[in-house]
C-alpha cells in the first residue's frame, strides 16, 4: 500500500487529524495496526498573518509545500486546515499544481445527503461569511441559515477557546444553544478543525456534516488490508 499524507498547519490540528485517521483505520480493519501516515508540518504563522484578506498570496506561500508532496510518495493527502482549501483551489486554477489532494468538493460529492435542505456553516468568521464554501454546494438545493450576531460571535469564540485547549463545558453549552435557537436547520456544517475538536466533546446528538472528520474518512478509505 502506498503511504498517505497530512499537511499540518498547527500542532493541535495536525495531531487531531492524525489521531482521527488512526481511529478510523482501526474501525475499518478491526485490528490494532496503525496505518503509515506521513506528516508534513509547514510554518503557519506567515500564512495565518495574511488570512483571510490575501487568500491568493497565502496560496502562493503554500505552493512550494504542495510541490514537495511529490517527494513524500503518497497516494493521497489531506490538508489539516479548512480555510486554506480556498487558497489551494486558487493555485490549482492559476498554476501547475497537480497533487493527489482530497478536496472539499470531493468530500461533499462523496458524503452530502441531497435530502438536506437547510444548513448552517460553523467555522471562522471568514468561512461563515464568505461565498467559497457555499459555492461548493451549488449543485444541491441548500438554503444556508446565518446565525444571529450574538451566536455568530459565540461560534467564533468557541473556535478560539479550542485553539488554546479543550473546554467540554463551553462546547456542550454552544451546541445545545445552536440546536435550541435554530430548530429549522437540518444539518450544521463543521468547517473548522477547532469546532471538530469541540464536537468530539459534545455529549448529545448533533446533526452535522463534519468536513475535517470526513476528510480523514476519505483518506482512510484509500487503504486496504
Amino acid at each position: 500500500m502506498e503511504g498517505l499524507g497530512i499537511i499540518g498547519t498547527g500542532e493541535n490540528a495536525a495531531n487531531w487529524y492524525l489521531k482521527k485517521c488512526q481511529e478510523m483505520h482501526r474501525l475499518k480493519h478491526g485490528n490494532s495496526i496503525e496505518v503509515p501516515i506521513k506528516m508534513m508540518k509547514i510554518p503557519f504563522t506567515p500564512i495565518n498573518e495574511i488570512l483571510p484578506d490575501q487568500m491568493d498570496k497565502a496560496g502562493r506561500l503554500l505552493l512550494p509545500y504542495l510541490h514537495k508532496v511529490d517527494d513524500l510518495d503518497v497516494s493521497r493527502f489531506i490538508l489539516a486546515n479548512i480555510t486554506l482549501h480556498e487558497a489551494i483551489d486558487l493555485q490549482k486554477r492559476n498554476s501547475t499544481v497537480n497533487t493527489p489532494f482530497i478536496s472539499l468538493g470531493t468530500v461533499i460529492i462523496n458524503h452530502w445527503d441531497s435530502k438536506i435542505k437547510k444548513a448552517m456553516i460553523l467555522g471562522t468568521c471568514y468561512t461563515m461569511q464568505s461565498n467559497y464554501l457555499r459555492s461548493l454546494f451549488d449543485d444541491y438545493d441548500v438554503e444556508f441559515i446565518t446565525p444571529n450576531k450574538t451566536d455568530f460571535n459565540l461560534i467564533d469564540q468557541l473556535r478560539i477557546i479550542y485553539f488554546e485547549s479543550p473546554n467540554p463545558v463551553a462546547a456542550n453549552k454552544m451546541f445545545d444553544r445552536l440546536k435550541s435557537n435554530y430548530p429549522e436547520v437540518d444539518c450544521f456544517i463543521i468547517a473548522c478543525t477547532e469546532h471538530a475538536l469541540a464536537l468530539d466533546d459534545y455529549t448529545n446528538s448533533f446533526e452535522s456534516f463534519n468536513l475535517p472528520e470526513l476528510q480523514c474518512l476519505d483518506l482512510i478509505n484509500e487503504t486496504s488490508v
